[in-house]
């Protein structure tokens, strides 16, 4: 059954131990379960792309993939302990990126799912960042 939910997600990252202000982006979507993994799909504006970036984010307690298409695209692929790397494509250009997730929790209940990732972020052949994202599905009200 797929369900209309509103999707939050958050990340944060700390460079040299300096803990930057997290990053917040909030959005209608879809929510449905499909062979034992959740899928979330929703749309984003972000400040400073051109165009819409359509998102799909498939994850379980072991793996989370978060598909990007539009004015960025990249997959980015997050299993525990092990290096997965992705080509972010940007108006600026190609980045090549290495993501090694430390930790990988799932929370569910009947009007809320949430995946938080732990991650070592990579470019460059070195770690750049420590990050977390966390992203959340809560069930729109009916109105």
């Amino acid at each position: 059954m797929t369900r209309n939910v509103i999707i939050t997600v958050t990340g944060t990252h700390e460079t040299d131990g300096v803990r930057q202000d997290p990053v917040v982006t909030t959005a209608s979507g879809r929510h449905f379960v499909q062979n034992g993994k959740h899928y979330l799909l929703y749309d984003e504006l972000p400040d400073g792309a051109d165009g819409v970036i359509q998102n799909i984010v498939k994850f379980n307690g072991q793996i989370l993939e978060v598909t990007k298409k539009g004015a960025l695209e990249s997959r980015m692929t997050f299993e525990k302990g092990k290096m997965n790397v992705t080509h972010y494509k940007t108006p600026a250009g190609i980045l090549e990126l290495g993501m090694t997730a430390k930790e990988i929790v799932l929370t569910e209940s009947r009007a809320r799912v949430e995946i938080r990732v732990d991650y070592e972020l990579h470019a460059g052949g070195r770690k750049v960042q420590d990050s977390t994202v966390i992203i959340s599905a809560v069930q729109q009200p009916i109105v």
